[in-house]
């Protein structure tokens, strides 16, 4: 990964900002400056990301056409893909540690973990893989737990959304998110998050 996000402290001196932008450049990477915030630039900004596409897969949207709609709008992996890569067992302590800003509607992710769901590294979360393969493939069973728990939270169905709209719903959290850390000063500038997204998480420059 090319992104290297640099956290300044209240109390960080200018010299050492200095010295880790070197270095950063020195180990050919891009330094990105954040303030010291839950989930600095990136993870911050992924967390809403996250709710969204949950959001969407609790109204009946299968996991596989968001992350398909996403790929097609030009980003390297879909949101549920990328899920199942990190662990589900790590979205499900960061939920704990911070439930207001990972939050969602349902227990879904409490329930994958549970099950002991926790994507590739035990064959199962959101997709299932085969004979400890990397390839995920649509997993009724995710269904049928995404569709008792959005019962049980009261969420309707409404599984009709266009890719456009799922598009429109994952970057718009995106931008939201973003906005809000330019708004508290988690990051100083609207390209820093920019040059976040393009080297840290795959967002499509063009």
């Amino acid at each position: 990964m090319k992104l290297l996000e640099i956290v300044r402290g209240r109390d960080t001196s200018p010299e050492t900002i200095a010295t880790a932008i070197k270095l950063a450049k020195t180990l050919r990477k891009v330094g990105v400056l954040s303030a010291n915030a839950f989930g600095f630039i990136g993870n911050r900004m992924l967390f809403d990301y996250a709710r969204e596409a949950i959001g969407l897969a609790e109204e009946g949207v299968a996991p596989e056409r968001v992350d398909r709609a996403m790929r097609d709008f030009g980003m390297a992996m879909g949101p549920f893909a990328m899920f199942d890569l990190s662990g589900l067992d790590v979205f499900w302590h960061i939920q704990q540690s911070n439930p207001a800003v990972t939050a969602n509607r349902s227990a879904i992710v409490d329930r994958l973990y549970r099950e002991r769901r926790f994507g590739q590294k035990s064959g199962a979360g959101f997709y299932r893989y085969e004979n400890g393969g990397r390839e995920p493939l649509p997993d009724p069973v995710t269904i049928e737990l995404l569709r008792e728990e959005a019962a049980t939270a009261g969420i309707a169905p409404h599984p009709d959304v266009s890719d456009a709209e799922i598009v429109r719903r994952l970057v718009g959290a995106l931008g939201s998110a973003g906005a809000e850390l330019l708004r508290t000063g988690v990051a100083l500038r609207p390209g820093d998050i920019d040059i976040a997204y393009v080297y840290g998480y795959g967002f499509p420059p063009y």
